[in-house]
């Protein structure tokens, strides 16, 4: 371990690093409120051509709405929170395709739970589907950020603990 000199230097860039940890988390929490604004129109869009869908066509416009947040969410944080980190390789494309592919169980599972318990509440549908879409959204976009920061990105996590390691010896 470090002491005097090294050990403020130590903690110094064991601040950076927290600082831009969260950093990204806040790109990553404003693109995905970019994402839920995406969601949010292709759902009400959907839902001006079929008012009240069946439970299988609900299903469908919200994996169609999802995938449209998933799409946006990779172009932007390819290009912003992951800046330098996304190099477009094959690894990386099928990380990403896993991770939208299990956080899309979880958005799924969420908003038929939150829109069955609102359903006793007599709420419109198009409210409860826009709760629920809303909530499932939140869930789904904090997992995404956990499995695109610990699995897809590994390479950066390596590079911030390299650093840490490094400043430790």
């Amino acid at each position: 371990m470090a002491n005097g000199k090294e050990g403020q230097q130590f903690g110094v860039m064991k601040n950076a690093i927290k600082r831009g940890s969260i950093k990204q988390f806040v790109q990553f929490a404003l693109i995905a409120l970019l994402n839920l604004a995406v969601a949010v129109a292709t759902m009400n869009g959907l839902l001006l051509i079929q008012p009240d869908p069946d439970s299988v066509m609900l299903a469908l416009f919200n994996s169609v709405s999802y995938a449209m947040a998933v799409l946006n969410s990779y172009f932007w944080n390819s290009r912003v929170t992951f800046k330098g980190f996304a190099n477009g390789a094959k690894r990386q494309r099928i990380g990403f395709l896993i991770q939208a592919l299990a956080s899309l169980v979880i958005n799924y599972l969420a908003f038929l739970a939150v829109n069955d318990l609102l359903i006793p509440h007599g709420l419109p549908n198009w409210i409860r589907y826009n709760v629920a879409l809303g909530i499932s959204g939140t869930l789904s976009s904090i997992s995404s950020f956990l499995f695109i920061k610990y699995l897809v990105f590994t390479n950066m996590n390596v590079v911030g603990r390299g650093v840490v390691d490094k400043l430790e010896e």
